[in-house]
């Protein structure tokens, strides 16, 4: 079968691009032997301009203190304060303050033995600003979460990434080796929960990444593997939106939906929405005329 592939880089750095003309595109690169590996993990966006960035760092990098160093305010010049802070002290007191505010919140007998990287799973499910990235091991899945929006203004592509775990965790363990100090490393970490307080994780195939405070995988990748022409450790994907209601009618009949993603009422209700905007979408549920 010919490729319906519109053009592809070589590897720069670690980092491949591949650009679609289509949905068929894509579905045709991922069947393929060598690219649908076991060890890549998948993450669809609605932009391909967006870097692989957690809303946490996106929230603290954004945040700016109106009025300088002329505030007056008290609780003013405390954020100012915070903001001058070194991240990871600002992600310390940011996940104490969530842990003590979900004090009486997570059932009779809540499991407080987790992780850091638990702890911050368990905030991502309810909404939490984090230092985790969500992935998933479907590139289908991906694809849902690259298409099921309709962006106002419309992006002219939407975007997946596939990322090797197997370069990242070998040049982390190489990083950790030699760091000195109790900071963190500046390491990728992928993430995956045991606690039984996220279902959604289980449907979607989910995990997630932790990377350097501050540093966006992509840049992470780019820094680590300079220079590297031969490995892609990372690649992003951008396939046209003009495919949207293809791509999301031919997932939806693969049971990939917001249905099955999200199995609660949340769920039920974005299937229905998405329904009334994708036409052939939903079930016939008209009976016919005997």
């Amino acid at each position: 079968m010919a490729t319906r592939r519109k053009s592809s880089s070589d590897t720069v750095d670690g980092i491949r691009e591949v650009v679609l003309k289509n949905w068929d595109a894509f579905h045709e690169v991922v069947s393929e032997r060598n690219q649908y590996n076991t060890h890549l993990v998948w993450r669809g966006q609605r932009d391909p301009a967006w870097q692989l960035r957690p809303t946490l760092d996106r929230l603290l990098w954004k945040r700016e203190i109106p009025g300088g160093r002329n505030v007056t305010n008290p609780i003013m010049r405390m954020a100012q304060a915070m903001r001058r802070q070194p991240l990871q002290l600002q992600y310390r007191a940011h996940l104490e303050a969530f842990r003590l505010a979900t004090r009486g919140r997570r059932g009779a007998h809540p499991d407080n033995n987790i992780s850091e990287n638990e702890w911050w799973a368990l905030g991502q499910h309810f909404g939490l600003a984090t230092p985790l990235l969500d992935w998933t091991t479907s590139p289908f899945v991906a694809a849902f979460f690259a298409f099921a929006d309709d962006a106002s203004p419309a992006p002219t592509h939407r975007c997946i990434w596939a990322l090797s775990t197997i370069g990242p965790t070998e040049q982390s363990r190489r990083i950790a080796a030699v760091h000195a100090g109790p900071e963190r490393p500046p390491i990728v970490e992928f993430v995956r929960p045991m606690s039984d307080e996220n279902p959604r994780l289980v449907n979607q195939g989910g995990l997630f990444t932790r990377g350097p405070d501050g540093v966006s995988i992509d840049d992470w990748v780019r820094h680590e593997f300079k220079g590297d022409i031969q490995r892609t450790v990372l690649t992003r994907f951008s396939i046209s939106s003009a495919t949207r209601q293809d791509c999301l009618r031919v997932l939806n009949r693969m049971n990939i939906n917001h249905l099955s993603l999200f199995p609660d009422l949340t769920g039920a209700s974005r299937y229905c929405n998405l329904g009334l905007e994708v036409g052939a979408y939903l079930p016939d549920l008209q009976t016919p005329t005997p």
